[in-house]
């Protein structure tokens, strides 16, 4: 799979709520090291997959709008726009995060990732 579909399936058809298609991508290795607006963490690839699992539970609707991508043979960084819906209310999108993140890949799955965000 090219960087290129990765990220098509990864961002533009819902990959990040998708816990199958993520366990496929992430290799075994897996780590994030994430800085956000409330602090900096490193996640693993079990963290992650619980992570898809809470956003698919909590959202109606999950959109990303990707604003820039750059890569190389062996790293991708895509700076995008993060939008939700609510159960309560899935007509009206609202923008939770901007986000650059830089993937790092092996043998066509993600090793590492480099994450900043902002609260919307």
């Amino acid at each position: 799979m090219s960087l290129e579909s990765i990220v098509e399936k990864l961002y533009l058809e819902d990959g990040l709520r998708n816990r199958d298609f993520l366990n496929s991508l992430l290799d075994e290795d897996f780590k994030l090291e994430w800085d956000s607006s409330v602090g900096s963490k490193i996640m693993t690839k079990a963290e992650i997959l619980e992570m898809a699992d809470e956003l698919k539970a909590n959202y109606e609707v999950s959109k990303v709008s990707i604003l820039d991508v750059v890569h190389n043979d062996t790293k991708l960084v895509v700076h995008y726009l993060h939008h939700v819906s609510t159960i309560e209310n899935p007509k009206e999108l609202i923008t939770i995060a901007k986000v650059v993140v830089i993937w790092e890949f092996r043998n066509n799955k993600i090793l590492n990732g480099y994450q900043i965000s902002k609260a919307g």
